[in-house]
């Protein structure tokens, strides 16, 4: 997940300078409401997970783990075990896995962010958690071709189980989320492509105000 194109490296950077977040990269810019679902919270809720246990170096360190040596991409050297709080995969920009995910308290509702990969794999997915019921939000991001393209994702199916009902800042929520959803392209010329994805995988992290 760390690989990417010189060209890709060239978006970045011009990125970095001129700030033009959504013309370089094709963010959603059509606002669109989603559906609200009941979330499930089953009455014993089995912790098996893993993977919170594994990690990786912040994102330009790696070690070569033949001789234990850290090199760096120019990045300074931050040897931080960053422990992975999701396992979760994705079919957008042809498939990865996504390892980390974020819990804050956000207008009073919990909001889940997971995100990984970046600069190569630079797409968020949301849950937004109210009381009992939640929505999901995607935003697909990546380099685009065509300037006036309008687009926009669909949230076409979605469930929810977490370990229970309530949280408060410093609780550790854990959960599966499973969502499926359509991402429509309308390119300047008003042809439409319209793209079946899905995301879907367990989290475990802890809730920050």
């Amino acid at each position: 997940m760390r690989h990417f194109t010189t060209i890709f490296l060239c978006f970045i950077l011009t990125q970095s300078i001129f700030g033009q977040k959504n013309v370089l990269f094709g963010g959603n810019n059509v606002a669109v409401k989603q559906m609200v679902s009941k979330i499930i919270v089953p009455r014993y809720f089995v912790d098996t997970f893993s993977f919170t246990k594994q990690w990786d170096y912040p994102e330009g360190v790696f070690k070569d783990d033949s001789t234990g040596e850290f090199t760096t991409d120019g990045s300074d050297l931050d040897t931080t075990h960053l422990f992975y709080t999701a396992r979760c995969t994705t079919n957008v920009q042809g498939g990865y896995e996504l390892r980390y995910c974020h819990a804050k308290i956000e207008s009073g509702k919990i909001m889940l962010t997971f995100a990984d990969g970046f600069p190569a794999y630079a797409s968020e997915f949301y849950v937004y958690i109210d009381t009992s019921t939640f929505s999901c939000n995607v935003e697909t991001i990546y380099p685009i071709a065509d300037l006036g393209q309008k687009k926009y994702n669909t949230i076409t199916s979605q469930k929810l189980i977490i370990d229970k009902g309530s949280y408060m800042p410093g609780d550790t929520i854990k959960g599966y989320i499973n969502m499926t959803f359509v991402e429509t392209v309308i390119l300047s010329n008003k042809e439409t492509f319209r793209t079946k994805l899905f995301f879907k995988g367990h989290f475990k992290t802890q809730l920050s105000n």
